[in-house]
C-alpha cells in the first residue's frame, strides 16, 4: 500500500508524542508534589495537576488517533492481500484444487491477512512506545535527581543480568510469554 505508507510514519509520530505526553504528566506530577510536600505552594501544586490530567487526556487522544492511522493502514493490506490472493488462486491451475479444498485455501488467505493485519496495525504504535518509554524515563529520572537516574541504571542492570543469568527467572519469563501468545 504504498499511497498509504505516509500513515504509518503518521502512526509512529503521534504514538512518540503520547509517550512525549506521558512522561510530560509524569514531570509535572512530580512537581506537583515538591509543590505540596517540600515547598508548600498550593497554587502551583494545583496547577501542576490541571496540567498533569490534560497531558494525560492529550495521551490518550494521541493514542488513539495513532491506533487509528494504523489500523487504516492495517485494513488497507488486508483487504489489498486478500483480493491479491484470490486473483492468484484464480490463475492457478484447477489441478490444484483436486488436492486441496477451497474453504481450507480461503482460510490461509485469510488468516495470513489477519496476521499481517495484526502485525501493522498493532506493532507500529506499541513498538514505537515500547522504545521511548525507557528512554524517556532514564531521561526523566536524571531529570529529576541524579541519584534516582544512577539507581534505575542498577536496577536495570540487575534484572537484565538476573533474567539472562539465572535459568528459573528465565523459564518463568519464557512461560508467561507463551501463555499470553494463546
Amino acid at each position: 500500500v504504498p499511497d498509504k505508507r505516509i500513515l504509518a510514519y503518521f502512526s509512529m509520530a503521534l504514538s512518540a508524542a503520547a509517550v512525549c505526553s506521558y512522561m510530560g504528566a509524569y514531570w509535572f506530577l512530580w512537581q506537583s508534589i515538591v509543590s505540596i510536600l517540600v515547598i508548600p505552594v498550593y497554587e502551583k501544586a494545583m496547577y501542576d495537576a490541571i496540567i498533569v490530567v490534560i497531558l494525560m487526556i492529550l495521551r490518550g487522544i494521541l493514542n488513539i488517533a495513532s491506533a487509528t492511522c494504523s489500523h487504516y493502514l492495517g485494513f488497507r493490506l488486508e483487504t489489498n492481500l486478500r483480493k491479491n490472493g484470490l486473483h492468484k488462486l484464480l490463475d492457478g491451475s484447477s489441478s490444484f484444487f483436486d488436492h486441496n479444498s477451497s474453504g481450507e485455501i480461503r482460510k490461509i488467505i485469510d488468516d495470513n491477512a489477519a496476521e499481517t493485519h495484526k502485525t501493522v496495525a498493532h506493532l507500529i504504535p506499541d513498538n514505537v512506545t515500547a522504545v521511548m518509554t525507557p528512554v524517556l524515563m532514564f531521561v526523566l529520572m536524571f531529570a529529576i535527581d541524579y541519584r534516582l537516574g544512577i539507581l534505575l541504571i542498577l536496577t536495570t542492570v540487575i534484572g537484565v543480568f538476573s533474567i539472562v543469568k539465572c535459568p528459573v527467572v528465565l523459564n518463568f519469563c519464557l512461560a508467561i510469554q507463551r501463555r499470553f501468545k494463546k
